[in-house]
């Protein structure tokens, strides 16, 4: 009978387990106060990597930078080792940082043969490295608007993605635009060399010119291809939970012979001010860094 009880009581915490980490529960702004600070994901192979994400290390990160509502990924491509914190709920709002499926998307297209570059080229440039919202907007609705982000969305199996009102309102998870980095730049796997050499050009001139960001505190020498988004959420305007800064930053890191080390995501819906967001992730991008480190190759 004893044997039975326990049984029980171990299939039971697998149970709440699952439906505490299912990425399509939705978690009402009340509810994170009561939920965990970090939910951090290793494997068993990868106890021997140093988790950049730890509790303790997320706990004081989020109380610092009033980080309620956050979603953060990070994949050592040394090792193949994936870490996660934070909540994915039903997605985030992209914000800019949907400017990289646009640009995926309008760069299939000039693969196929359907668009010239030279009628791209331009908005290109100023979507990517200049973050212009005209020019995102442009390119946006050149593709068919959510149809086109939809046509990213399938190719690349970004299962936790879905279009919404508009291509800031994209809404996603770091998982998925983590997966989406990592087939663009890693695998190169979405687009021909030559647009993806291309593309990758572009997002190096935001990592090297970003005053913020995860990407622009890594070891000397080294560089990063980064994308950043963010705006404030209006009250009775945009989608709840409204009243904070909603503001993402992504970049995968390049050592000194250009190779690609790691990628880390990371989106958040409610930080207190503008200036808390940009630093949260800035500071987030150095630890990681720091806990990697340039000899990394566990």
């Amino acid at each position: 009978m004893k044997s039975r009880q326990k049984s029980i009581s171990v299939v039971s915490a697998f149970i709440v387990a699952v439906i505490f980490c299912a990425p399509q529960m939705a978690l009402g702004v009340s509810e994170l106060d009561s939920a965990k600070a970090s939910i951090a994901i290793t494997t068993n192979t990868c106890s021997r990597v140093p988790n950049p994400l730890s509790s303790s290390w997320v706990k004081s990160w989020r109380a610092t930078y009033g980080a309620r509502l956050f979603d953060t990924t990070v994949i050592d491509l040394d090792t193949g080792c994936k870490f996660h914190a934070g909540y994915e709920g039903t997605g985030y709002p992209t914000a800019s940082t949907s400017k990289v499926m646009i640009a995926t998307q309008v760069l299939r297209n000039v693969d196929s043969g359907r668009f010239r570059m030279s009628s791209v080229y331009s908005d290109l440039e100023l979507m990517i490295a200049h973050s212009d919202n005209a020019a995102g907007t442009r390119l946006y609705n050149k593709i068919g608007r959510n149809y086109g982000i939809q046509k990213v969305i399938n190719i690349a199996h970004l299962t936790h993605t879905r279009p919404y009102k508009s291509w800031g309102t994209v809404m996603t998870t770091s998982g998925d635009q983590a997966s989406l980095l990592r087939q663009l730049f890693v695998s190169k796997t979405l687009l021909h060399y030559s647009s993806m050499k291309y593309f990758r050009s572009l997002m190096h001139q935001v990592g090297d010119y970003s005053s913020w960001g995860i990407g622009i505190r890594r070891p000397s020498g080294w560089s990063a291809l980064q994308k950043n988004g963010w705006y404030y959420s209006r009250p009775g305007i945009d989608t709840p939970p409204t009243g904070g800064w909603r503001i993402n930053s992504l970049a995968v890191i390049l050592d000194t012979h250009s190779r690609p080390r790691w990628i880390v995501t990371g989106y958040g819906d409610t930080f207190p001010t503008q200036y808390k967001g940009m630093r949260a992730w800035t500071i987030l991008g150095g630890h990681v860094s720091a806990i990697f480190g340039p000899t990394h190759r566990s």
